[in-house]
């Protein structure tokens, strides 16, 4: 077989940046017709299936929505298509990895209790049987295909029939060989021409962190440019075609400079750019749908980058003419008929092929019966989808569970007494406990990965250092704006594509504190401090729960993965999980729900979320109706148990009602409120709503006494002269027992209490107290605020 030959005209590099061609936009200048001995041959390829050959969502128990169809089986109708239409010998069908994990189905017989059977060779894997169905001609290993440890990889391989496992950059540590296969070489006869297609694999060398718990000492991932530029000269020399099997996504690292030190992640362009000699590189890990990118290598030839949609909600279709090179062999053409991609959407129509769907039958049927076993009750609806940007009791559930399990081991040991943090991740924002019966797939919903839990020691510093940096998620917001999670989460910076993911935002248990995403990132954590109010020092010594894709440094987070490792008992986090659920049998959030950190565009330094009013004094600060002290050092403080002056809430009025054009008064209504006062605008606009009326001096004049505290009882009435009085029929029996009928703001303490905007104290008979004289403190006076705004009065105007 003869060298591979490139035939195509170059076009002239600038420097080794790529030039990204979308094909729409080539020339469309006259070209002669292909020739007669030229030969087609297609490639088919998926990536990032993760699992899914049936279309059936196990976490919801039902099939996906018809727009968003998927599945391996889908996938398979429309290569059977392209093979009955173009002949079965002139298409390659090529798998790009992360296929056996990912689903409930792929965590039974990879994890979970079919594991051993399929380890024995008693069963076979159901993603093997479904790859045999399809006939792939090969497949490059994911990083994804490690998570189950190398046994599972190991006979997952053994139950392929015909699919090679490709991994050139995988390297036994041992005995320095690649530990899979590098490459393979097809041969195809087409139209009566023999044609060799060389296929390399790559993984992205992240498994070395992410999988550390596995691979560390037995296999070295290495940089995936420099080992295509080892593999495919060799590959060349022997094939027609070249096509790189890259499970990696395409990224944003500069070609000018590449370190393959650095070991990337995603690097697509830069192996297409960098390697010549490879006609096309399927893509992946990303999880993006680019069916078709053009960019130009060093040496001017072009090559082609598809990467399908992920889950098998898609599968590409490249269609490449080959022409003969004169020596007895053929090269891609890009001057007659360039190559051209057909992506294939499971959302197109394409019907689940019968013999997948038969070929796993029994273990789709199994891992249903599995994922709907009932494990306990929940006492309430617990969903997921603001655990994002606000405390939840779904995911303190999981933050419990760690938490306990590491101090119960720790008992007894050298680190007894420690305290005991714990770190999760919003996996998924569609997770919720039903009220009532809570099912496995529930639970596996809502922690989706096979994480193992570990515990590691940090100190004080180094926990607010790693909060900090979970902290990058937010987006910048001004001080006092609403947060909108939709545009302030998932933070984009440089270098990035996609935006922080949810996976790689963390929230701690066991520790109080507030994100304040108005200030720059690095100095967002505010009033970090254990339960009892103290604060965490820099050097206090502590133990966080943390499971092994954290620890092992996955997300770069700081100092997790060289902190000392005090716990270690490779149990799933998942099943431990379910293991709580069924020994609680009722899952009461009362039992571990703890709201210990909050999210505020405008923080206090003495409110805490642990404070009763948090979220009220919150609701002011990001409404501009409490501003606050600034203390000189860029901080605030609130004072929350200080009572509220009169004068003070004037301004908290105005301020609910919107801060409305105010005339002022040449003359002050109240004698003891100067025109220059701080508040005379508040004040005076009071006094014009008749909301405020002040005490009669007996001279025809009226005092307001703006530094005096307000009471309880005043209280009521400017929030009902602030709702314009309405209507209310006060009850003959008063609600509360310390007021009566004939107390002076009768009316108006009942209407509050009618509204729901006072509860009073309540006590152990079932009566309730107001305390009318008595003071309002200034977070009293937010939940005020805040239950008549929730009450949609609208203020006076």
């Amino acid at each position: 077989m003869p060298a591979h030959r490139r035939l195509s005209v170059s076009i002239a590099t600038i420097g080794a940046a790529a030039l990204v061609i979308p094909t729409a936009a080539l020339p469309a200048a006259a070209v002669p017709a292909v020739p007669d001995d030229a030969v087609e041959l297609t490639l088919m390829a998926t990536t990032d299936l993760h699992g899914h050959v049936r279309d059936w969502d196990y976490f919801r128990n039902a099939p996906f929505p018809a727009t968003d169809s998927l599945g391996l089986a889908r996938a398979s109708t429309a290569i059977n298509e392209v093979r009955e239409e173009k002949g079965a010998e002139s298409v390659v069908v090529v798998d790009n990895g992360d296929t056996i994990q990912g689903t409930p189905l792929t965590y039974l017989y990879g994890y979970g209790r079919e594991r051993q059977a399929v380890l024995d060779g008693t069963v076979e894997h159901p993603m093997a049987k479904a790859f045999n169905v399809v006939d792939y001609d090969a497949q490059t290993v994911g990083n994804h295909e490690y998570n189950y440890d190398l046994d599972l990889l190991s006979a997952y391989e053994r139950d392929l029939e015909d699919t090679p496992i490709l991994g050139a950059n995988v390297v036994d540590e041992v005995t320095g060989e690649p530990y899979h296969e590098p490459y393979t070489l097809l041969e195809r006869t087409i139209d009566g021409e023999e044609v060799t297609v060389g296929v390399i694999g790559l993984v992205t060398p992240g498994v070395r962190v992410w999988d550390q718990q596995y691979v560390e000492g037995k296999l070295e991932f290495r940089d995936m440019v420099e080992t295509a530029k080892e593999w495919v000269p060799i590959v060349e020399e022997q094939a027609d075609v070249v096509v790189v099997l890259a499970h990696t996504g395409q990224g944003t690292v500069p070609d000018e400079g590449y370190d393959p030190a650095e070991l990337h992640e995603n690097v697509a362009n830069n192996i297409a750019v960098q390697v010549p000699g490879i006609d096309v590189l399927v893509a992946g890990h990303s999880h993006r749908d680019l069916p078709e990118t053009v960019v130009t290598n060093v040496e001017g030839e072009r090559t082609l980058i598809t990467q399908p949609n992920y889950w098998g909600r898609g599968v590409t279709e490249t269609t490449l003419t080959l022409l003969p090179d004169g020596e007895g062999g053929f090269g891609v053409d890009w001057d007659v008929a360039a190559p051209t991609v057909t992506p294939h959407y499971g959302r197109d129509g394409y019907a689940e092929d019968p013999a997948v769907v038969e070929a796993i039958a029994d273990q789709h049927e199994a891992t249903v019966t599995y994922v709907n076993t009932p494990v306990a009750t929940s006492t309430q609806e617990l969903p997921a989808a603001s655990s994002r940007y606000e405390d939840t009791a779904i995911i303190d559930f999981i933050n419990d569970v760690q938490q306990t399990t590491v101090a119960d081991a720790l008992a007894g040991t050298e680190h007894a007494g420690k305290p005991v943090i714990s770190q999760a991740s919003p996996f998924s924002r569609t997770a919720l406990f039903p009220q009532g019966e809570v099912t496995i797939r529930d639970i596996a919903g809502l922690y989706i990965y096979e994480n193992t839990l570990r515990a590691v020691e940090l100190t004080g510093a180094q926990v607010r250092d790693y909060l900090e940096y979970s902290a990058r998620y937010f987006v910048q917001t001004e001080r006092g704006a609403a947060f909108d999670p939709e545009t302030g989460t998932n933070a984009m910076y440089p270098g990035d594509t996609r935006g922080i993911p949810d996976y790689n935002y963390d929230v701690l248990s066991g520790l109080d504190y507030t994100i304040d995403v108005s200030e720059p990132v690095g100095q967002r954590i505010k009033g970090l401090s254990f339960p009892d109010g103290s604060p965490l020092a820099d050097d206090a010594v502590v133990v966080m729960a943390v499971n092994n894709y954290r620890a092992s440094g996955g997300g770069g987070f700081p100092h997790v993965a060289d902190a000392p490792v005090v716990y270690d008992e490779l149990l799933e986090i998942r099943q431990l999980l379910i293991d709580r659920a069924q020994d609680l049998g009722v899952i009461d959030p009362a039992t571990f729900y703890d709201e210990n950190w909050a999210l505020t565009t405008a923080s206090f330094t003495d409110v805490a979320p642990r404070n009763q009013f948090f979220r009220e004094i919150r609701w002011l600060a990001e409404n501009e109706i409490a501003t606050g002290w600034e203390n000189g050092d860029g901080t605030w403080d609130y004072r929350p148990l200080a009572p509220i002056a009169r004068d003070a809430m004037a301004a908290f009025l105005y301020r609910l009602a919107g801060s409305p054009d105010v005339e002022l008064p040449e003359v002050s209504p109240f004698t003891d409120v100067s025109t220059s006062n701080q508040f005379y605008a508040e004040i005076s606009w009071l006094a014009e709503q008749d909301i405020a009326t002040g005490w009669n001096n007996g001279d025809g004049t009226f005092s307001f006494r703006p530094l005096e505290p307000i009471g309880r009882d005043a209280m009521a009435a400017f929030l009902y002269r602030l709702a314009d009085s309405p209507e209310h029929d006060a009850p003959a029996v008063s609600p509360f027992t310390d007021i009566t009928p004939s107390t002076q703001f009768y009316d108006e303490i009942t209407w509050l209490a009618e509204t729901g905007i006072s509860t009073g104290w309540q006590g152990n008979d079932g009566t309730a107290i107001y305390r009318p004289t008595t003071s309002v403190a200034r977070d009293a006076m937010a939940a005020f605020l805040t239950r008549y705004d929730d009450a949609g009065f609208t203020p006076a105007s």
